[in-house]
């Protein structure tokens, strides 16, 4: 409205938009957040151009790293994460007390006993030189591990700031602050401090430049008490000597256990891959790669449970009891069912080649008591400490 020299501006907005502020002003952070990622997909995904002519300019942006030919659908995905990312580890380390340094220091350090007992597996292995022994001992010593979160989480005065935001603040000045804060921390601690990966990933994985490998707070059994050493092993050690048998493979160039070897140490392992039944799998180095971790995850495994006070074991309501040993091989099954079509349906996926690691793995026939002569236990025993 216009009078001469004075004017007055009126603006009604639409219903959707008082709708919008009061929701920012009245819920919880959660539900802004789920409003918010919604917004950054629908205002995203038309300016995406396709998988073929995408540059690496966007997916840098989105990644914090180069990425080349992302497809649409997962950048969206990233976006959405990185949005949802500081406020998914507020939750996860209030709720599970992560944020205390002595519990971030006690899960640095099981990773830490494992990648040592990984390196003693290696030591005793018949089929590797020193040569190699010594390579493999130098590439794990240079690799950076970050465990359950950004390097900024282990900062403790850090992360009690991070847990404990003005109280007078509105939800979405709330989740503001907490982006600002993971935001800026991660560009302090550089590349390595990036996760360019799912932060709700379970399981881990290795990145070259630097050598570094990423361990989510979901490669561990993260709802049982730190004290249950085993019960965690049984995750995490198969998934973390799987991810140092990526990056020893990454940082020599090769594609295979067997290019590091020679043709002595290349016909031992061979021949262990032959015992296992494994040299007709698809693919074979992959196959080999994964007994080897299975086998190397028990010996520590069992080391862990003879030492420990309390014996563990699971007591079935019909019952039946399962030992330590079975507990092993149940966890390390069901790491491998994967979702299937409808809710209820399950596949074994990679099990599928397991089962022949399996049947010729003489802990596992010990385990379960499997007859000589049957499908789980041929009679036919491998192992890489006895080529």
């Amino acid at each position: 409205m216009f009078i001469k020299n004075q004017f007055e501006i009126w603006i009604q907005a639409p219903c959707i938009v008082t709708q919008i502020v009061d929701l920012i002003r009245n819920n919880e952070s959660y539900v802004v957040l789920n409003y918010l990622c919604v917004q950054l997909m629908v205002q995203m995904s038309p300016f995406i151009p396709a998988p073929k002519a995408l540059t690496d300019f966007p997916s840098t942006l989105t990644y914090g790293k180069a990425r080349m030919d992302v497809l649409r659908s997962h950048i969206c995905l990233r976006v959405v994460e990185k949005a949802a990312f500081p406020l998914f580890y507020a939750s996860l380390l209030s709720v599970l007390g992560l944020h205390h340094e002595s519990i971030l220091i006690r899960f640095t350090g099981l990773v830490r006993e494992i990648t040592e007992e990984f390196l003693m597996s290696v030591e005793s292995s018949p089929p590797l030189e020193n040569r190699v022994k010594n390579t493999i001992k130098r590439i794990v010593s240079g690799i950076n591990f970050q465990v359950l979160g950004p390097l900024w989480l282990k900062d403790d005065l850090m992360s009690t700031w991070y847990l404990s935001p003005a109280s007078n603040t509105t939800a979405f000045e709330t989740y503001v602050e907490l982006h600002e804060c993971a935001f800026v921390q991660t560009l302090s601690f550089g590349s390595s401090g990036r996760w360019t990966r799912s932060a709700f990933r379970s399981t881990c994985w290795h990145e070259r430049y630097s050598s570094t490998i990423y361990v989510p707070a979901l490669v561990f059994n993260i709802t049982l008490p730190l004290s249950e050493k085993s019960r965690h092993l049984c995750r995490a050690a198969v998934r973390v000597v799987g991810c140092i048998f990526d990056a020893i493979l990454a940082e020599t160039n090769s594609t295979s256990v067997e290019s590091l070897l020679s043709e002595e140490g290349t016909a031992k392992l061979r021949n262990t891959a032959t015992c296992y039944g494994l040299d007709g799998l698809e693919p074979p180095s992959t196959s080999l790669r994964d007994a080897l971790t299975v086998e190397f995850a028990f010996r520590h495994f069992d080391k862990s449970v003879k030492k420990s006070v309390n014996p563990l074991r699971l007591r079935l309501p019909q019952g039946k009891v399962l030992t330590s040993s079975q507990l092993f091989f149940v966890y390390l099954m069901l790491q491998h069912c994967e979702k299937k079509g409808g809710l209820d349906t399950l596949k074994l996926g990679s099990a599928q080649n397991l089962n022949f690691v399996l049947s010729r793995d003489s802990n596992f026939a010990a385990a379960f008591n499997c007859s000589r002569g049957s499908p789980m236990n041929p009679g036919k025993k491998c192992s890489s400490y006895r080529v």
